[in-house]
């Protein structure tokens, strides 16, 4: 996959950091956590920020709010502004994937040093490993898992809390598989060119072997010759399963599937979802696609 894109030049770290902070460290506002008494949490984006609103459900005294807009997509995308800062200037934990996503996370170690920064995805590790690990079920445990064990260090007080609250959840991904392991089974070994970055750690879980065509979020259109090759390597290898991601451009995928006979299935990345969307967001948009690889030949 293409090399992530860095979000903010130089120039405007420096003027975002000398409006917000002046020459030095600035301190957290009155009605803060230190004042008040709430443990604040911010999530960097929508993935994040239904992990955090799991393991946070009904701890008194504990809020949780996600920096940017449930809609935003990938978050290496996300233009980095001062109102962001503003978000997880009351932070007492700022919660990330990691694996470089968010491609700021320094500047906000610069602004908020007394801000704790936890990666979720710092446990997942894996040669050239794909960093939109949450669409495999099972590196997405590990996430909730970590994050819980982190908040548990960083907030003691509710140690039991978030730790029941990690179990409940488990304990949903985990029926979550159990109920879909037949559909699993089903394409394991089969052979799929995969059109989205956030998808090959979903076909990872689903034991797929995965013909990956580099394409980003900006750049999903192919030049003739990539095209060409991707329609050669389907035919050569007879891949007649196309995954794409929901609401996405379906223009280069279908381009090969006239050539390839191939079927294209629109899968959801959990990456993007509304300001309604419930702790259980993640287990919907999985079921979903569980159904539509269910109608894989």
């Amino acid at each position: 996959m293409k090399k992530l894109k860095s979000l903010l030049g130089i120039g405007l770290v420096l003027t975002i950091c000398l409006c917000l902070f002046g020459c030095g460290s600035r301190t957290r506002n009155a009605d803060t956590s230190k004042n008040d008494g709430t443990f604040n949490i911010v999530s960097s984006f929508y993935p994040m920020h239904i992990l955090a609103m799991n393991l946070t459900n009904k701890i008194d005294g504990v809020k949780e709010t996600s920096m940017s807009e449930p809609n935003i997509g990938c978050i290496h995308d996300h233009t980095f502004s001062t109102d962001d800062l503003k978000k997880v200037e009351g932070a007492d934990v700022y919660i990330e994937n990691g694996l470089g996503l968010e491609a700021f996370n320094n500047k906000i170690k610069k602004a908020y040093p007394d801000t704790a920064i936890v990666e979720v995805a710092k446990n997942i590790t894996g040669e050239d490993l794909n960093p939109h690990v949450w669409t495999n079920i099972d590196y997405y445990i590990s996430q909730v898992k970590y994050a819980s064990k982190q908040l548990q260090r960083l907030n003691p007080e509710n140690k039991n809390s978030y730790a029941a609250n990690e179990k409940s959840y488990v304990a949903k991904l985990e029926q979550l598989k159990t109920d879909n392991g037949n559909t699993i089974k089903s394409v394991e070994g089969k052979k799929v060119l995969v059109l989205d970055e956030a998808l090959p750690n979903f076909c990872k879980f689903l034991k797929m072997n995965v013909i990956e065509i580099e394409t980003d979020h900006e750049e999903e259109a192919l030049s003739a010759d990539d095209l060409k090759k991707a329609i050669k390597t389907m035919n050569d290898e007879k891949v007649k399963t196309i995954f794409i991601a929901k609401d996405s451009d379906r223009s280069t995928a279908e381009a090969i599937a006239a050539e390839t006979g191939a079927t294209i299935y629109e899968l959801n990345t959990c990456m993007v979802g509304n300001k309604n969307s419930t702790a259980d967001a993640y287990i919907t948009d999985m079921k979903e696609n569980f159904k539509i690889i269910a109608t894989i030949n």
